[in-house]
């Protein structure tokens, strides 16, 4: 279910008394203003459209070209800048965005302001529309849009979505009860907990070397952010996605990729899926059943060579580790 998150931009001038003759004048700056405002149009100038202008306000509504500084393409975690191509008169704008499956819908920004800012996180097309408002209206007189396509880019991207059938219509979107499940990427430092008791960390939840909610962004190699994992968008209630970029990891090194049933939020079992892209190219695409607490040791993820093996147990099956809870937050 694809929802628009909505922001509406208007522009607004404050007016000051001047002179005997008690005449209005109009500063220089236009400030955002929200919808319930009562917000008077200026031009790029400053210049209050009044009364005397209505006709001019009136012919200005036309489409205004959605402008995005970073161009028609990105990669999972970048951060989008939009504006207006052009100020109309008598005018407000409202941005709308229509992401891909399970992609996020809020702007870095709710306040109304000219230029707002979205992250991306979900590989796929977002279309990005720019409505043009009469002041008084609240519907559209013009609209534009524009699309932006958000693809891997070079290194290792996991994609973690689910669905929940307990759930029916509720996961991914509304305000419904939907089950968690959380994308972990291990580094082979890590060491975690030795929750199968056979004396050997499992790894998973590691303070550092465990990529997870509450771990988004570790530094594991040279200082900086440049060779380092980060998880964008960690979804507690809906149907994901959660996104890994890696987009360089460290030569001689493999990689675990894990899911854990964090919480079904008492639905039942989530269908997990699981994608793994090298150098833009999907390695892996696999689905598999958790229960609550279960933890999926997905796969291994061998660099410089960018070979991906399932992880399986002795019969072929995916590996699920069941009732595997972390101890250090007492579940």
């Amino acid at each position: 279910m694809r929802v628009a998150l909505i922001i509406i931009v208007a522009l607004s001038l404050a007016l000051a008394a001047c002179g005997d003759g008690g005449q209005g004048g109009a500063t220089a700056d236009a400030v955002a203003a929200d919808v319930g405002g009562d917000a008077i149009g200026v031009d790029t100038a400053g210049e209050d459209v009044g009364d005397g202008a209505a006709e001019d306000a009136l012919a200005a509504c036309e489409p205004v070209e959605v402008l995005v500084a970073e161009g028609g393409g990105a990669v999972p975690g970048e951060i989008l800048h939009l504006s207006p191509a052009e100020i109309l008169r008598g005018v407000r704008y409202r941005y709308t965005v229509e992401p891909p499956p399970g992609g996020r819908h809020a702007f870095e920004d709710d306040r109304p302001i000219y230029t707002p800012t979205f992250r991306v996180t979900a590989l796929g097309t977002y279309r990005f529309r720019l409505d043009v408002i009469r002041l008084g209206e609240d519907e559209p007189c013009a609209t534009s849009a524009t699309e932006v396509v958000v693809g891997p880019g070079g290194g290792v991207l996991v994609e973690l979505s689910w669905r929940t059938p307990g759930a029916g219509d509720a996961t991914g979107g509304g305000d419904a009860v939907r089950a968690d499940l959380d994308l972990h990427l291990a580094h082979p430092n890590a060491r975690g907990y030795d929750l199968d008791g056979d004396g050997v960390g499992e790894g998973w939840f590691d303070d550092r070397w465990d990529v997870y909610w509450a771990n988004l962004a570790p530094n594991w190699a040279a200082a900086g952010a440049a060779d380092d994992p980060e998880l964008f968008a960690d979804d507690p209630d809906g149907g994901g996605p959660e996104v890994i970029v890696f987009a360089a990891p460290e030569a001689e090194r493999v990689y675990r990729v894990g899911v854990h049933a964090w919480d079904d939020r008492g639905l039942g079992p989530s269908v997990a899926r699981v994608r793994v892209v090298v150098n833009g190219v999907v390695a892996l695409d696999r689905e598999t059943e958790l229960a609550h607490h279960d933890l999926w040791e997905v796969c291994t993820v061998a660099w410089p060579s960018g070979a991906v093996t399932p992880i399986e147990d002795g019969t072929g099956a995916a590996l699920v580790r069941h009732e595997y809870w972390d101890l250090l937050f007492g579940l």
